[in-house]
């Protein structure tokens, strides 16, 4: 994950500038439930996605875990997280992921109350130029997310995606 944390002071800083003079924008602990944040960055050929949720989109709450069904629950959603390749799909199977790094307040004691998962990810493209198509899966696995707000940067442009179930592709 080295290579995300290098690129992560710019594309923050990109994504931070772009957002300077809307009036609504995410703040740490604030987010909307059913709604998940997805930042895509494109250097080379690697991909860099970072995905923000409220616990309550993952596992249906956000408190520490109080019941062993709520821990087992929180440790299916970091596994299902963890599996990049499914939840994120790429034209013609152009791109594989490379390294996985996903995280929970969930299972910590939380001081705010509102727990959220963090998962980055890593994806090396053998065919970048050939890459059309980001297929977002994560609605097939997680009932809760309604929305996904994507934030694409590229050495040349910034777009923003609203997705939701019916409308899940990043079009590129």
């Amino acid at each position: 994950m080295k290579a995300l944390f290098v690129l992560a002071p710019l594309f923050l800083g990109l994504v931070t500038a772009s957002h300077a003079n809307e009036p609504h924008h995410r703040q740490h602990g604030a987010h909307q439930h059913g709604q998940v944040e997805l930042n895509i960055a494109i250097e080379g050929n690697t991909i860099y996605l970072e995905m923000h949720s409220p616990g309550y989109n993952i596992v249906g709450f956000e408190h520490q875990v109080q019941s062993d069904e709520q821990h087992q629950a929180v440790k299916r959603a970091l596994q299902l997280l963890g599996q990049a390749d499914a939840l994120f799909v790429f034209t013609g199977d152009v791109c594989q992921a490379r390294e996985v790094d996903v995280t929970t307040e969930l299972l910590q004691p939380v001081r705010h109350g509102h727990g959220e998962f963090e998962a980055n990810y890593l994806f090396q493209c053998k065919a970048i130029t050939q890459l059309e198509v980001i297929d977002v899966q994560l609605f097939d696995f997680f009932p809760n997310i309604s929305e996904v707000r994507a934030q694409f940067i590229t050495d040349k442009e910034q777009k923003i995606f609203e997705l939701n179930s019916v409308q899940r592709k990043i079009r590129l």
